[in-house]
């Protein structure tokens, strides 16, 4: 079970890396819909991380001496801040989305929320 866990959050992490790079147009889905982008750039990398470090940390026993599993924990915390800023829709912070998103003044993010723009990305 701890490699099935590891596996599926190596993949979640796998498939956000890959939208966030965008070095496709196939990569860009995300862009233009509120819910794709929490998926995005919160919610896959955030379960990802839970679920890549949960492997890890079911392998501990105890007194056993595998005390390395506890540094595995911080993961588990930064994936659940992502998850919930995700599913709480909080706004995205401009440092937070990707470069190639961003345009001289606005993100094409935030373009999209204000109105300002319906261009789709190149």
């Amino acid at each position: 079970m701890p490699f099935v866990l590891t596996l599926a959050g190596a993949a979640l992490l796998a498939v956000a890396v890959w939208s966030r790079r965008g070095a496709t147009p196939r990569a860009r889905w995300w862009v233009g819909s509120r819910l794709n982008e929490s998926a995005a750039l919160f919610w896959f990398p955030g379960v990802g991380l839970i679920l890549f470090a949960a492997g890890f940390l079911s392998t501990h026993r105890s007194g056993s001496g595998a005390d390395w599993t506890f540094w595995f924990v911080p993961l588990v915390a930064v994936g659940g801040a992502l998850a919930i800023w995700g599913a709480l829709l909080l706004p995205i912070p401009r440092w937070y989305t990707p470069r190639w998103t961003r345009d001289e003044q606005t993100t094409l993010l935030e373009s999209r929320v204000l109105g300002l723009t319906k261009r789709r990305p190149r």
